[in-house]
């Protein structure tokens, strides 16, 4: 399939229909691209669709799929859940770091009034508000800014960004190893050294800011269960096998004319009114593993 996939799966659903079972390589594969179909598989059928497939990356990075963006649905991702929305996203810890995310946006601020001074020029704003939230996570959690002009150690700012970047591009490559089962037997494309590599250097880091934090607090090591579950279902009369690869086209939904007026205009008012009613929009906050923000595709 050429690229951008997300336009080669429309083109699949158009011909196919909103609910399409292929294969990729030994993977099933479940495309859902329309607002009742999606409402089945993320309410009813929610658990189900929960885990996420067990991929290369998941198991080099994700410490053997226990992380909470790779384990499976279960004990131990309800407790990291917990954990996560009690430390992490309650009110109360949100309001203890604002001055942090104000600090960071008065510096973004700052960089865009003295890039554009003197005169207009064009911004990339992708990248300088992906700095900005790695900015506000890495100060919350080792007090340090890595990305930008104002960084706190040059050196150990850059091999951070180092690290992400590799992260970021072996976690989105397709991976033929993870679909096609015989080049599981060979390091395809070199890969699994590229990705071992890269996981070496994250655990590294990731170890010294833990190692720093427990000697200040006295902190356990943490105890990890991993847990798989899910089974046979069924979506609008359609019975889906166990282990399916589920991916919900929201790219898709949001050009379809049948549910929207005008999709590729510019217009967000178009949201202001919108209720949760068919599952048209989907904010990152429905099911059960698309609570915590994660949009990859989920077994």
């Amino acid at each position: 399939m050429r690229e951008p996939i997300h336009r080669r799966l429309q083109q699949l659903s158009d011909a196919y229909g909103s609910i399409l079972n292929f294969s990729w390589g030994i993977r099933g594969v479940l495309l859902v691209s329309y607002p009742s179909a999606i409402e089945k598989c993320l309410s009813k059928n929610d658990l189900f669709f929960a885990n996420r497939p067990r991929l290369f990356a998941g198991k080099y990075l994700g410490y053997g799929y226990t992380s909470i963006g790779a384990a499976s649905y279960g004990p131990l991702w309800r407790n990291m859940h917990r954990v996560t929305t009690l430390e992490f996203f309650s009110t109360k810890r949100l309001n203890q770091f604002l001055d942090i995310r104000q600090d960071e946006v008065r510096l973004l601020l700052k960089n865009l009034y003295q890039s554009s001074s003197q005169s207009f020029i064009k911004v990339q704003m992708e990248s300088k508000l992906s700095e900005l939230s790695f900015n506000v996570i890495m100060r919350m959690i080792a007090g340090e800014r890595y990305f930008g002009v104002e960084v706190d150690n040059p050196e150990e700012a850059k091999r951070f960004r180092n690290i992400i970047r590799e992260i970021f591009y072996l976690s989105e490559a397709s991976n033929l190893a993870d679909f096609v089962q015989f080049l599981q037997w060979m390091d395809y494309q070199a890969y699994k050294k590229r990705i071992i590599t890269v996981q070496k250097k994250a655990y590294g880091y990731m170890q010294n800011l833990i190692d720093e934090h427990r000697k200040k607090r006295n902190f356990p090591a943490p105890l990890l269960v991993p847990h798989e579950s899910s089974d046979d279902c069924n979506i609008g009369g359609y019975d889906v096998p166990r282990s399916t690869m589920s991916i919900i086209n929201a790219w898709a939904i949001y050009r379809d004319l049948t549910i929207w007026e005008n999709p590729t205009s510019f217009n967000p008012e178009r949201y202001e009114s919108f209720d949760g009613e068919g599952y048209k929009f989907l904010p990152l906050s429905w099911g059960e593993e698309l609570a915590l923000g994660l949009d990859l595709p989920i077994e």
